[in-house]
């Protein structure tokens, strides 16, 4: 028998009187069997226990015992000193990946909440009913549709200055192609995020972003129907020229909830990303830019999906050369009579391969691109040059004596003020002369007869 009692349940304690009157020869196996609703072969089997263990052979060998599966208690004290401490505010799912990434604590989010909600903690995020709506189908192919947006929130923590965190987002699988750190959504920022999607994964063959300025001229709204029909469009804004130069399609969206991958990505960022970035003391846009690639790939790993179609769609990258002059800032320039470009209070000089210098026609249109690393570049006709600093040319002054700097000084120092004559007319301004010949005539006829005797005795004393 066990060494210690089991309460047994009603169903139990029925079952015991029963086999109790059998073993007394009050009733026959099969009249227990047909009370109780089981087999003979039970009833034998039950009628053994008793005989051997007692009545508390009735009851589950299971009871009373502990689960295999239990959390140990040491283990439960660990996840409530955490939570209450060094992920205070992280909700339940992410707590539980955090325990088993920094901690090697295996449980799962219904544990990790069952202990957390008895030991009295809520979960920060409210439960709200999902809003009906009809979900766009994801795109079959990876890099079949990017989608790009930056989000500016305090990332450092509350209190901090907000900077803006840039990213794009596949559609088909929900990977977090790039991001990036800035001060604030900058066209430079937009730059650099491409070119690490396109350096780590490929060129993709749409984007998708919203109607900021970066990506789409404001002069698209203002254009009619008849400039439309007749053929005219905007100018591409910089970024617009860039991708037509990489070959990929761009694609405004008209609400955010048309591009609801990506604001979906950035509730999540807010909340695991910037609590994540405090526990680890970043508090700088570059050491946040740093901890980006490791996070994103955790990130990916835990919440992309696998693609309908497992061809992706990118192409493959151009060179790293070609990338740069292709993703730059752009600036129009004109040719002087020497062949060279005034930029940022520079001149500048067109040279080739081999640094010879390339002669062009005074007045040319000459684009100059600023690549994200500083590098200089200029396209003229489709062809790429470099630009090497023009040397200076100083134009030597006449006036001035080259081994006497100061000569010009000293001349404008024994140059006498002018002075005028006594008999100037300014000086022979008489009120009492205008006074006189005031009345003589009508208004208009009074400043003719003034200006032409006042003027006329003036030229006659010359």
């Amino acid at each position: 028998m066990r060494g210690e009692y089991i309460k047994l349940s009603t169903k139990e304690l029925h079952r015991l009187v029963v086999i109790q009157k059998h073993i007394e020869g009050l009733i026959t196996i099969d009249e227990a069997a047909e009370i109780l609703g089981l087999s003979s072969r039970q009833v034998k089997r039950l009628k053994k226990g008793v005989l051997q263990l007692g009545p508390q052979s009735l009851a589950h060998g299971n009871r009373g015992r502990a689960p295999k599966h239990v959390v140990p208690e040491d283990v439960i004290n660990l996840v409530i000193r955490l939570a209450s401490s060094c992920y205070q505010g992280f909700n339940f799912h992410h707590i539980r990946d955090l325990l088993s990434l920094e901690h090697g604590i295996g449980l799962s989010v219904s544990t990790v909440r069952r202990i957390l909600i008895s030991a009295g903690f809520q979960s920060p995020k409210k439960k709200r009913r999902p809003k009906s709506h009809r979900s766009r189908p994801r795109r079959a192919r990876m890099g079949e549709l990017v989608q790009i947006d930056a989000s500016p929130f305090p990332w450092f923590g509350p209190g901090k200055p907000y900077v803006s965190l840039l990213a794009a987002i596949d559609d088909a699988t929900g990977t977090v192609l790039a991001a990036v750190f800035r001060p604030s959504e900058d066209l430079v920022g937009y730059l650099m995020l491409i070119h690490q999607m396109v350096t780590n994964y490929g060129v993709p063959f749409m984007i998708y972003s919203d109607r900021h300025s970066i990506f789409l001229s404001p002069k698209s709204e203002k254009l009619s129907i008849e400039e439309e029909l007749a053929g005219i469009s905007a100018p591409l804004t910089n970024f617009g020229q860039c991708l037509a130069d990489l070959g990929i399609y761009h694609c405004f969206a008209r609400s955010p909830q048309a591009k609801g991958r990506i604001e979906r990505l950035w509730e999540t960022l807010q909340d695991r990303l910037a609590k994540e970035m405090a526990l680890a003391g970043i508090d700088s846009i570059e050491k946040a830019n740093d901890f980006l690639p490791h996070f994103l790939a955790r990130f990916n790993q835990q919440f992309s999906v696998a693609p309908e179609n497992p061809v992706p769609a990118f192409a493959p990258a151009p060179t790293q050369e070609h990338l740069l002059v292709a993703l730059a800032v752009r600036h129009q320039r004109k040719v002087d009579s020497g062949s060279t470009i005034s930029f940022k209070n520079s001149r500048y000089q067109l040279v080739d391969r081999n640094n010879n210098p390339v002669s062009l026609k005074k007045g040319s249109l000459v684009t100059i691109h600023v690549a994200i690393n500083g590098s200089l570049y200029a396209v003229f006709k489709d062809n790429v040059y470099c630009l090497l600093p023009a040397p200076s040319q100083t134009r030597p002054n006449r006036s001035v004596d080259v081994a006497e700097p100061n000569k010009l000084q000293e001349k404008a120092g024994q140059m006498p003020s002018h002075r005028p004559a006594p008999n100037h007319p300014w000086k022979r301004w008489n009120p009492d002369y205008f006074s006189s010949h005031h009345n003589k005539s009508s208004a208009s006829n009074s400043r003719v007869t003034f200006s032409q005797n006042y003027y006329g005795d003036i030229f006659s004393e010359r």
